[in-house]
């Protein structure tokens, strides 16, 4: 049985931009009121039309009525006060990236939700982790806990199919609310037909036809209920309910792992004319720019790559290539020239010596005639004495 966790980030493109003016603000400057939570803060994004319409909003926005999607114009008349920010998508989907590498210290299965309408979040499978952190109910806690330590808002919840956790956190009951996989059914019934992740005509279609709780769906035959809708939302609603349910399972598609280290290469051809040029020469090509060591996590650094070790308290090791110039890596395994004997460990007269030193006799090698002045001639031995 398959254990999905789906995380509900309420609110993501404002704390998205609040801990971006956090970091931004230094010790001396003035209050951003955008920071402080009693203010109405909005985030304003512009529309096919070109109209500027609100993206994101805080809470205290939320409670002077304001909702997704109104233009900036009535929220100024309902609101002469309210702050508005240009939205940044791009920086939001980059934030939930590194968001999801950074929940792999509870399942090394995290995907991402691109939900819009303000319901981001990420899917987690802890199919046979949980005990590692102390059962179900502690690590839903654990999670919680995290990411109101890191200032965001987040509902999570706990199913066997990854439809019934994301109907769940946004629309169940509870803080963290659990399904077993003989409860599931009982648990989606009183929530509305929109948790089945639908799209907003074949909402308002379903709406139209009185279906307006999961429930109403159950004692319905799936082939009519698919023709009740034009072109393919039925389709899409009996898929849906499906997936929730169990029946037609579709597991969210995890993040791709870190890529792996470089291959050390083949120390074969490291000997060989043409293996000193394909062997150390490409493996320190691509590794001499790197920085040399070990990197703890949460330093920054140029390069990526990890060795992700799958803990439950998420220690990685990032081990990297040497920084050493190529021609150091060159030089070592490479010998120059042939091998030669040892013989009797003597080392062999060169056959040019006498070009490079000279000749005892006064003369130059060549035969061309004497060595010139006398300070310049090679220094003769004294002559033996006779008796």
């Amino acid at each position: 049985m398959r254990r999905i966790v789906s995380v509900w980030l309420i609110d993501w493109p404002i704390s998205v931009r609040r801990r971006s003016l956090e970091r931004a603000r230094r010790p001396a400057s003035p209050p951003e009121p955008a920071l402080d939570p009693r203010n109405p803060f909005a985030l304003i994004l512009k529309n096919n039309r070109g109209a500027a319409v609100i993206h994101a909003l805080n809470p205290a926005a939320r409670a002077a009525g304001l909702r997704r999607g109104q233009t900036q114009a009535d929220a100024r008349a309902m609101i002469p006060h309210l702050l508005c920010q240009p939205a940044d998508p791009a920086a939001d989907a980059r934030a939930l990236k590194a968001l999801a590498h950074w929940a792999e210290r509870w399942s090394p299965s995290v995907s991402v939700d691109p939900s819009d309408e303000g319901l981001e979040g990420l899917f987690l499978d802890i199919t046979g982790a949980a005990h590692l952190f102390g059962g179900e109910t502690a690590l839903l806690r654990q999670i919680r806990q995290r990411l109101a330590e890191a200032g965001m808002n987040a509902r999570v919840a706990l199913a066997p199919t990854p439809g019934a956790a994301w109907a769940l956190a946004r629309w169940g009951d509870g803080e963290a609310p659990i399904a077993k996989e003989d409860d599931v059914r009982d648990r989606l019934a009183p929530l509305p037909v929109e948790a089945l992740r639908i799209q907003d005509r074949t909402l308002a279609q379903a709406r139209r036809f009185g279906l307006k709780r999961i429930g109403d769906l159950y004692p319905m035959p799936r082939a009519g209920l698919a023709r009740r809708f034009r072109n393919d939302g039925g389709v899409a609603l009996v898929q849906r309910l499906d997936q929730a349910l169990g029946p037609r399972r579709r597991g969210p598609r995890p993040r791709p792992p870190a890529a792996p280290l470089p291959g050390v290469g083949d120390l074969d051809g490291a000997g060989r004319r043409s293996g000193r040029r394909r062997g150390p020469a490409a493996r320190t090509g691509r590794r001499s720019r790197r920085p040399a060591g070990a990197r703890r996590p949460g330093r920054p650094g140029p390069d990526p790559d990890r060795l992700p070790l799958r803990r439950p308290d998420h220690f990685a090791l990032r081990p990297h290539g040497p920084s050493r110039p190529r021609r150091h890596d060159l030089a070592a395994p490479v010998p120059r020239g042939r091998p030669r004997p040892a013989g009797t460990g003597l080392r062999p007269r060169r056959p040019d010596a006498d070009r490079r030193r000279g000749r005892a006799d006064g003369r130059r090698p060549d035969g061309a005639g004497e060595w010139g002045p006398r300070r310049n001639r090679p220094k003769a031995s004294p002559p033996s004495s006779t008796g």
